[in-house]
């Protein structure tokens, strides 16, 4: 009688969808509720495409604000792709540019700018 109407507080409780842990040991508390379900694998991650990779450098380098953008090397590491572009500046520069994009995410890890010597010398008018 007395678990019965222990049961019956317990549902009026917890609702009628509810769940309620009941300890038969004296004194000790409730064990702690086990997973109602196995985990869900990891999901598959599908990594950039070399054509991905690319899209991405050049949409970088565009947005800052480069020109005539010209991919030179692509190269796929352990974790990255690393696009090479030739490009130009607002100011005319001549610009080596170098990105890092990460292979599963597409995040750009590293952009570097460079601005390119000239290969030959300036003439002057005073020579």
């Amino acid at each position: 009688m007395r678990l019965t109407a222990t049961l019956a507080l317990l549902l009026s409780l917890t609702g009628c969808g509810g769940y309620a842990v009941l300890d038969s040991r004296s004194g000790g508390s409730a064990p702690p509720q086990q997973p109602r379900s196995t985990p869900a694998p990891a999901p598959h991650c599908e990594e950039l495409t070399r054509r991905q990779a690319v899209d991405i450098a050049l949409a970088e380098a565009s947005r800052q604000h480069c020109k005539y953008l010209q991919v030179c090397d692509v190269d796929r590491g352990r974790r990255h792709w690393t696009i090479e572009i030739a490009a130009r500046s607002g100011h005319h520069d001549r610009l080596e540019i170098r990105v890092k994009v990460d292979r599963r995410t597409g995040e750009v890890v590293s952009y570097k700018e460079r601005v390119r010597e000239r290969k030959h010398r300036e003439h002057h008018d005073d020579d």
